[in-house]
């Protein structure tokens, strides 16, 4: 079965989901993101020097000074980057300002239409 626009309705075999798809994307971009933060982190600060700014009660040596920041910009991106995805994912449906699916189309009016103190205004 075909759809109007002539793709097929079948999975492709091998293919990955549009779902699957968007969650790897979002993870490859968030990672990039994530090296050119650490980059960009670890030019302006020394690991070394967080161990002593450092308030719990364990040691922090340079490895994982450089891992926790790392992952804490992953996590960061990888969130910007799913609700990034959700609201494209989910806004609505194309057609939806013009009035498609029996929606009124929404009216609009000129400013001084309503307000007559700026009926002096120049709008154009």
């Amino acid at each position: 079965m075909t759809k109007d626009n002539g793709v097929s309705d079948r999975a492709i075999p091998g293919r990955w989901s549009r779902k699957k798809r968007d969650l790897a994307t979002i993870a490859w971009v968030s990672f990039l993101t994530a090296v050119c933060g650490s980059v960009v982190t670890f030019a302006l600060l020394d690991p070394p020097h967080l161990s002593s700014v450092w308030s719990a009660g364990w040691e922090l040596n340079p490895i994982s000074g450089h891992v926790i920041i790392f992952l804490f910009i992953w996590l960061l991106t990888y969130v910007a980057a799913w609700v990034s995805v959700f609201m494209l994912r989910t806004g609505p449906a194309p057609g939806h300002s013009r009035g498609a699916d029996g929606a009124p189309i929404t009216k609009t009016h000129e400013p001084h239409e309503n307000n007559p103190d700026l009926a002096d205004e120049d709008w154009l």
